[in-house]
């Protein structure tokens, strides 16, 4: 059985492999829920002075393609297999 879920890249960040020196970059891929959605009290008043939403990540992922095959705000269809694998498949830029 696997478990599907529409998620969206939230941020795509550079960083630098320390063995090599290669830039990589990170991929962040979540939703974002509305802060009057959050139940528990003292999270929800740090997170009053940022906005309506925050982001929840589902995966996060490291890539050395360059360039990066992502773009922040597409959503992808994240399939996550029995044995942990995943699939992801684009669903609109």
């Amino acid at each position: 059985m696997s478990e599907v879920q529409e998620v969206q890249v939230l941020s795509i960040k550079p960083i630098i492999e320390t063995e090599t020196g290669d830039i990589l970059h990170a991929v962040s891929f979540g939703n974002y829920i509305k802060i009057k959605d959050i139940r528990t009290f003292p999270v929800l008043e740090e997170l009053k002075e940022i906005g309506n939403e925050v982001p929840v990540q589902w995966l996060f992922l490291i890539t050395k393609q360059m360039p990066v095959p992502y773009l922040v705000g597409s959503w992808w269809k994240l399939t996550v297999m029995e044995l942990g694998a995943f699939q992801l498949e684009l669903i609109k830029d």
